[in-house]
């Protein structure tokens, strides 16, 4: 258990310097930043468990990321801690909700993917996708702040996944802007907004899919 005077020095640490105090060793540190990080990942394993996943092993899976993501986070990186955890929990808890259906058609299938139909409990299937189930949740303000936070991951690194509309139709949905005011901004109709913005959704979460 964290001293007092140890919490005190803790909370005056941001993320980043509380990741590499951990990763050094620093116990304390390591203890406050997985006791900050709660919240997430509860959030991240609510996202995930209806997508296939139980939610306890969801909330395992988290855990078992965010310990992950302390030992590989690298301050020069270019992404903030908070960013680089959500992207390493995302893709530990695609992994998680893949295997929870992959074990219900087992005979059938040697993998799941992203696009495949989630098994439900009962053995049906009403054809949804893992794709379906957490983009159709992207007006939930968390599940937004962490899928936006996995597009700046990949944008960030130059990689060309992104088209130059795709981008600037995700950063004016994220700014609240409709597709109507998007469209008069770019000179294209509001159908051709959506699909770019549809597009974008699925690149993200087609990154999450390990």
């Amino acid at each position: 258990m964290a001293s007092e005077n140890d919490m005190i020095r803790c909370r005056r640490m941001t993320d980043e310097e509380l990741a590499i105090a951990a990763k050094g060793g620093d116990a304390e540190a390591e203890e406050f930043l997985i006791r900050k990080y709660k919240g997430e990942i509860n959030k991240v394993a609510g996202m995930y468990s209806i997508a296939g996943a139980d939610r306890d092993d969801s909330v395992q899976e988290a855990m078992i990321a965010l310990f992950r993501a302390i030992r590989s986070f690298d301050v020069d990186g270019g992404a903030s801690f908070r960013t680089y955890a959500r992207v390493c929990m995302g893709r530990r808890l695609v992994s998680a909700a893949q295997a929870a259906s992959r074990k219900k058609h087992a005979p059938l299938n040697d993998s799941v993917s992203l696009a495949d139909p989630i098994t439900r409990e009962d053995g049906n299937s009403d054809g949804l996708t893992f794709l379906d189930v957490i983009a159709a949740r992207t007006d939930d303000p968390y599940t937004k702040a962490m899928v936006n936070d996995v597009f700046e991951y990949i944008n960030a690194r130059g990689n060309g996944v992104f088209s130059p509309m795709e981008a600037a139709v995700w950063n004016g949905r994220m700014n609240g802007r409709s597709y109507d005011e998007i469209a008069a901004e770019l000179g294209k109709d509001s159908k051709a907004v959506y699909n770019a913005m549809e597009r974008t959704k699925k690149k993200i979460l087609k990154y999450l899919d390990v």
